[in-house]
């Protein structure tokens, strides 16, 4: 048994740049010459993580159909190569394997993944305005079938390694402790015949049901998925739609012609306006995810127990996003009926998960059991943060906000969830202010990415580099603004719908300013969005502007007003 270790220096994931391919090509034909090798055992040397995909600083300098065809052919051929070896082939993923790394191992004969929470594979290229290039539209069908294929290309979404096994992307999803074992073991019993079966099932595609062999019924798999897609989109973005088209063109041809395919579709889309800007904000967001706060040491803020207090829309889905991040939650409400109502809320998003096949039952049972409930105040003395986020309304947070300092450790930090309001000044209630910050996580939390967070003055940097670690373990991107009024991104909003309310002001109807601000390209038009937002805080922030930047708005905050009396 041979083993080939991705290790690339300098990186804590492995990426797949330029030079990796070379010398992963340049090992291949060496392993070719190998005779006494019997079989091949694909790895990471990098702790949780197996493979971050392709180098996206590359992706964004191709400027040409010319570079970027040369790019996927070259990264093609390396692929044939390694499935094409004269010894079998076992990819060991544990930890992240994205994108390209998804596609090597596709090229494998066997895989085997961890069952750790940390093992999660993916093709996110459709994110950034791509397609996958190295082979993913091709081998993902043959491998786990069709439907299951599409899942994954055309959004972007992560599976878990018990998900892999269960769809047939992995052929053992073991305990990580037990994996060296397994490897052993598989590799020096393994039959011949089975690995001539692997390769066998995969020219003729390993699983293809009913619906896939009859050609009205696949007719209708690809209907469906368009039809998916265009209500995701709207069209707007071309990457799944273009994923979706090779797919259905190649679907059961050879697999050289499916790669050509998949060549000239990438190649027209990677050197796109719409993928050059998916790709810059792919970076912005990247930046977001860094430590850059002055006085403070980088912090990966461990958290023993949190408490949430609140069981509305929001403190359920705050406790659901803290569960499912296996962070033990302690969630607060002020009567037995209004827990209850919370925890069925928090129920209802994990089933809409199973529904959606993104987690087992047996899953959404042990997050779930991470949640303990109660009223008052008990149990505080154990946590570590506190998240308040019950309604906007300042005196009610002050009194809970004094009574939750009483009752916890003084290392704590506790943090107050708002969209409107001043966090100075809710701070004033407590005796120890510099251990205090906002937060303001958008409605509805369980699918919004975004988090402000909001020092107070006396908030030590520490607090803030910590609540900033602890968002981005909840896979969210923490932005740090200034306690203003609306803070950041409420303030922007809320200048966009004052310009469609001049809009409304100047005769033009409601439905007619959402039309063409959704044909634009936004989810959602400017009215619905002020229904959603609320008024009220639209004509705070608009009375802010007014007070604080001297600009006139009272006849646009005068029709807000009307609107306000007329709901």
């Amino acid at each position: 048994m041979g083993t080939l270790l991705f290790d690339v220096k300098g990186r804590s994931l492995n990426i797949l740049t330029t030079p990796v391919m070379l010398e992963l090509e340049a090992l291949l034909d060496r392993i070719c010459t190998m005779d006494s090798l019997r079989f091949l055992v694909v790895r990471s040397g990098k702790p949780g993580g197996f493979m971050g995909g392709a180098d996206v600083e590359e992706i964004r300098n191709i400027r040409t159909l010319e570079e970027a065809r040369e790019k996927v052919d070259r990264g093609h051929a390396v692929f044939e190569k390694l499935q094409a070896l004269p010894v079998p082939t076992l990819a060991v993923v544990d930890g992240i394997c994205v994108g390209g790394g998804l596609e090597l191992i596709l090229a494998c004969d066997f895989r085997f993944v961890t069952d750790s929470p940390v093992t999660r594979l993916m093709l996110p290229e459709v994110k950034i305005g791509i397609i996958p290039g190295l082979g993913g539209t091709q081998r993902l069908p043959r491998v786990v079938g069709l439907r299951a294929a599409l899942r994954m290309i055309l959004t972007g979404t992560s599976i878990s390694g018990k998900e892999a096994f269960r769809m047939g992307l992995a052929d053992a999803c073991l305990a990580a402790d037990s994996l060296d074992a397994a490897i052993r073991e598989f590799t020096a019993s393994c039959p011949l015949s089975r690995v001539r079966r692997a390769k066998q099932r995969f020219e003729r595609g390993r699983k293809v049901g009913l619906m896939e062999k009859v050609p009205f019924l696949r007719k209708l798999i690809f209907s469906r998925a368009s039809a998916d897609v265009m209500r995701r989109t709207k069209g707007r973005f071309p990457a799944p739609l273009a994923a979706l088209e090779v797919v259905r063109k190649s679907f059961g041809k050879d697999l050289h012609r499916g790669l050509a395919l998949e060549r000239e579709a990438f190649s027209r889309i990677v050197i796109s306006s719409t993928s050059k800007n998916l790709i810059r904000l792919f970076f912005a967001t990247q930046e977001l995810k860094k430590e850059s706060l002055p006085g403070a040491e980088p912090t990966t803020f461990s958290v023993g127990r949190v408490a949430v207090f609140g069981t509305g829309t929001m403190g359920a889905s705050l406790s659901w996003l803290f569960s499912r991040c296996d962070i033990p939650i302690l969630m607060k409400g002020h009567r037995p009926e209004s827990i209850e109502r919370g925890m069925a809320a928090v129920h209802s998003l994990y089933r809409n998960r199973v529904r959606r096949r993104r987690m087992s039952v047996s899953d959404m049972n042990e997050k779930l059991a991470r949640i303990k409930t109660g009223t008052g105040f008990e149990g505080l003395s154990e946590v570590d943060f506190v998240l308040e986020a019950v309604s906007e309304d300042p005196d009610l947070k002050g009194r809970l906000l004094k009574e939750i300092e009483k009752r916890v450790p003084e290392k704590a930090i506790i943090a107050t969830n708002t969209s409107s309001l001043s966090v100075r000044e809710l701070s004033v209630h407590l005796q120890r202010p510099e251990r205090f910050i906002g937060t303001h996580f958008f409605h509805p939390a369980d699918r919004m990415l975004l988090v402000e967070i909001i020092p107070g003055p006396s908030t030590l940097p520490s607090v803030i580099a910590a609540v900033k670690a602890l968002v981005r373990h909840m896979n969210r991107y923490p932005l740090v603004v200034r306690d203003g009024r609306g803070f950041l991104v409420n303030r922007i909003l809320v200048a966009y719908l004052l310009e469609a309310v001049r809009f409304l002001m100047d005769g033009v109807p409601f439905a007619a300013v959402d039309r063409k601000m959704e044909e634009f390209g936004m989810a959602v038009g400017p009215f619905r969005l002020l229904d959603e937002v609320g008024i009220p805080l639209a004509l705070s922030v608009a009375g802010y502007i007014e007070e604080k930047k001297g600009r006139r708005l009272t006849t646009e905050t005068a029709v807000l007003s009307v609107l306000t009396e007329r709901r």
